[in-house]
C-alpha cells in the first residue's frame, strides 16, 4: 500500500481533496485509507454514543417506574384516608347527646374524634391547598366537620350535610382521577 505524500494533511483527506497530481495506485489507496478512518471513527462514535443513550433511556424509565409507583401508592393512602374520614364525620353526625355515656362511651367518642383531627391533617398534607380542586375539597371537608360537631338534629341540617358529603365524594373522585391519569402516563 503507498503512502501518500508528506504535503496531504489529514483534513484534505478527509475533506475528499485528492490531489490530481497522484498516480491512479496512490489515489486509491488514499481513498482506502479515508474509508477506514471514517469506518472508525463511526464504529468509535457508536461504542460512545450508544451506551450513553441506553443509559439515558434507562435512567428515564426507572424515574418514571419509581414515580409512577409512588403516585399510586399516594392515591392509594389518600383514597383510604379520605373514605375513613367521610365515615367518621357522618358518624359525628348522627351522634346524638347521650348515645355514649359513661367513662367508657366518652373515650370512645373522644378517640373517634381524635382519630377525625388525624385523618383531617393526613389529608391536608397529602393534597396540594395550591391546587383549585384540592382547597375545594378541603373547604368542603370543614364545612363537613362544622356541621357534623354542630349536632343540629334539623332536617335542613341533615339535607345540607347530605349535599355537602356528596360534593366531598365528588371532588375526591376527581382529584383521584387526575392522579390517576398522571399515573397511567407515567408522571
Amino acid at each position: 500500500m503507498a503512502v501518500p505524500p508528506p504535503d496531504i494533511s489529514l483534513f484534505s483527506i478527509l475533506t475528499g481533496h485528492i490531489p490530481a497530481n497522484l498516480d491512479a495506485s496512490a489515489q486509491v489507496a488514499l481513498v482506502a485509507a479515508v474509508a477506514a478512518i471514517v469506518s472508525a471513527l463511526a464504529a468509535v462514535a457508536a461504542t460512545i454514543i450508544s451506551p450513553v443513550i441506553s443509559f439515558w433511556t434507562a435512567r428515564a424509565q426507572i424515574r418514571a417506574s419509581l414515580i409512577s409507583a409512588n403516585r399510586q401508592a399516594w392515591i392509594n393512602a389518600l383514597r383510604d384516608d379520605l373514605a375513613e374520614l367521610f365515615e367518621l364525620l357522618t358518624w359525628l353526625f348522627l351522634l346524638r347527646p347521650g348515645t355514649h355515656s359513661g367513662e367508657d362511651g366518652y373515650r370512645y367518642v373522644a378517640e373517634r374524634r381524635s382519630r377525625i383531627r388525624l385523618l383531617k391533617n393526613r389529608v391536608r398534607l397529602r393534597l396540594n391547598a395550591t391546587e383549585p380542586a384540592s382547597e375545594a375539597l378541603l373547604s368542603t371537608i370543614e364545612t363537613l366537620h362544622s356541621l357534623a360537631h354542630a349536632g343540629d338534629t334539623s332536617d335542613e341540617s341533615e339535607a345540607q350535610f347530605g349535599e355537602g358529603m356528596q360534593n366531598a365524594v365528588n371532588q375526591a373522585q376527581a382529584i383521584l382521577k387526575s392522579e390517576w391519569k398522571r399515573v397511567k402516563q407515567g408522571r
